[in-house]
């Protein structure tokens, strides 16, 4: 059994010493300047559990997280592991400071990057070495752990946990740095989140980061946070405390010195052919690279809004730029196509969007309006569609839909029988409506401004909001097709005729 190994081994793959590791080793052997340490393997992992796996597997299977954690801090590392561990360590030096930190075989996986599921240790010394190695091993069945691997389908018995030992640089500043951008996907920016001391504050959301964007060899973007608190070596562990007030406000990284890290950025991506998520330490101008793993938040392509990709048809802003003018945000579209669907159900015919958002902005689809009035021998009425949406230019046809004349009809006119009973209803009610429908609205508001938390805030739309606004929609559309001027006359029925 292999119990240590050293960092750069040839034999450091995900099975032996867990994603952490094997990217490590990954790194120091292509000559980039990873601290020292070593590896302590999957199998002695195995090893030190092989006595209670079936009752951690049965703790974890009921959710018991600490149980398992009872389990753990209740066994003694066995004799020859633990010697072996001693001796590694004896070799980087006299009482090293090293970070002593989880690497488990479902770790940095495609699409899954498992970060901060399980335990680092930092400044940890030759008396607290085995504890940390036991409670990094522990970690692997915390209650965060176990919930993600659950969620994404990582069964319990397959996993193990390798530990990192490295040598801990006594950093000056740290941080992480994305070699492609981790909200817009861009492969052409680097983004460095930088801040004072070790990196936990960075990586551990404690501190507003300095973030310096690189381009082209150039700086392009700089943002300088006010940096708070910064984690620092400590007897036995770390801790935060202030950062000089002259410090707060002053930027991490020069222009040199960002432009320096972001090449061994480049140099990481370029190792593993794919954007990477790199955490960095500077100790006296000197970098230093302590982890890298696949970018997998934010993916390499970037969501698009652009419904005029789904079919050759004529879309048009026209009138609809008016009445929302800027691009939309998603609960505006999301309420966009819900009064569409209730209000203008005219218009609408099953397997096209009567409305569509190109880049964000309010569109309605042209072809299906002028489809559906030359089916129904409507064509010398299109002049009143330029009318309300703008006059087409010469010579420009609007492309039809996908659908005969017979199929338009047959699907039309049923849409239509029952759209003229729905209207009818809604007429009914109309009087009791708008009797009622200020006041309504007023309660609701009060409702929603007295909700605490998101939970009750979605209850309390599907159970009174959703349904008064959608009635409030389709009464719209029952005056809206009694003639031009049934939306004044509605207000007058109302209470509050002064407003």
């Amino acid at each position: 059994m292999k119990v240590v190994i050293p960092l750069d081994d040839t034999g450091a793959d995900l099975a032996t010493v867990g994603g952490k590791g094997a990217s490590l080793a990954t790194l120091a052997r292509a000559g980039l300047p990873v601290p020292g340490g070593f590896d302590i393997t999957t199998e002695a992992y195995r090893a030190f559990v092989a006595d209670f796996r079936e009752e951690t597997l049965a703790a974890a299977a009921a959710g018991d997280a600490e149980r398992i954690a009872a389990l753990f801090a209740g066994r003694e590392v066995p004799g020859p592991i633990a010697t072996e561990i001693r001796a590694a360590y004896a070799a980087l030096g006299d009482d090293v400071p090293v970070a002593v930190r989880s690497s488990a075989t479902a770790e940095d996986l495609p699409g899954m990057s498992f970060a901060g599921q399980q335990d680092t240790f930092l400044n940890i010394r030759a008396d607290g070495l085995l504890d940390a190695v036991k409670r990094c091993w522990a970690s692997l069945w915390n209650s965060r752990a176990i919930a993600y691997r659950e969620e994404n389908g990582v069964p319990h018995d397959d996993v193990a946990l390798a530990v990192v030992v490295q040598e801990l640089v006594d950093a000056d500043a740290a941080g992480v740095m994305f070699t492609a951008d981790p909200v817009t996907g861009a492969h052409d920016r680097t983004v460095i989140n930088a801040s004072w001391g070790l990196g936990e504050a960075v990586v551990g959301g404690h501190v507003i980061p300095d973030t310096v964007v690189v381009s082209g060899a150039a700086v392009v973007e700089e943002r300088t946070g006010d940096k708070t608190v910064m984690t620092v070596r400590a007897p036995g562990g770390t801790r935060e405390e202030p950062v000089p007030e002259d410090m707060r406000r002053a930027p991490v990284l020069s222009r040199a010195q960002a432009l320096a890290l972001a090449e061994l950025g480049a140099r990481v991506q370029a190792l593993y052919g794919t954007p990477m998520d790199v955490e960095w330490t500077m100790r006296a101008g000197t970098f230093a690279l302590v982890q890298a793993r696949p970018i997998t938040a934010s993916g390499s392509r970037v969501e698009e809004w652009n419904d005029s990709l789904k079919g050759d048809y004529l879309w048009t802003s026209g009138n609809l730029g008016e009445a929302i003018p800027d691009v939309m945000t998603p609960i505006t579209w999301s309420f966009v196509r819900l009064f569409i669907n209730e209000a203008m159900s005219a218009s609408a015919l099953p397997g096209f969007d009567l409305v569509g958002n190109i880049g964000g902005r309010f569109y309605m689809n042209l072809s299906i309006a002028v489809s559906v009035a030359r089916a129904l021998g409507m064509g010398s009425r299109l002049g009143a569609i330029e009318q309300v949406f703008g006059k087409l230019p010469p010579g420009l046809d609007v492309p039809p839909l996908g659908m005969s004349r017979w199929q338009i009809i047959t699907t039309a006119v049923p849409l239509a029988v029952r759209r003229q009973r729905r209207v009818k209803a809604s007429l009914g009610g109309m009087r009791a409506f708008l009797s009622t429908s200020l006041e309504r609205c007023e309660e609701l508001r009060a409702a929603i401004r007295s909700t605490s938390s998101a939970p009750e805030l979605a209850g309390l739309w599907s159970r009174a909001v959703e349904p008064h606004f959608r009635t409030a929609c389709r009464m719209l559309e029952a005056a809206g097709r009694q003639g031009g001027g049934t939306l004044v006359f509605t207000q007058l029925l109302g209470p509050h005729r002064e407003r």
